[in-house]
């Protein structure tokens, strides 16, 4: 039986499963969460007593959405690397309790 073969393709599948769910997911959410206008354009929209207000909250809310859209990133493909790093760490863990191969006789 060929483990390593066989968990790679395993990993393969569900890491694409994966990605095509979370990313699915991620990208309604990223279409729900769109970038307020730049801050200066509040001039044109706002009356002039309250543009300063104005600036700073889309200033605020620009960070907020770019600040969410790197954790949903984070979110669809920490998962699948995490998961491969491990399942490497543990092979090479597994591999290391092997019995060594006897050596060749340096008689002859």
């Amino acid at each position: 039986m060929l483990w390593r073969r066989g968990l790679f393709r395993l990993w393969v599948v569900i890491s694409v499963l994966w990605l095509i769910v979370a990313g699915a997911f991620a990208t309604m959410d990223w279409r729900n969460h769109q970038m307020p206008i730049e801050p200066q354009y509040c001039k044109e929209i706002e009356p002039p007593e309250r543009v300063a207000n104005c600036e700073k909250s889309q200033a605020e809310g620009r960070v907020e959405v770019a600040s969410r859209r790197q954790i949903t990133v984070a979110v669809v493909f920490a998962p699948p690397l995490v998961t491969l790093v491990l399942g490497l760490a543990l092979w090479w863990v597994a591999i290391g309790f092997r019995p060594r191969p006897p050596a060749a006789s340096a008689s002859r």
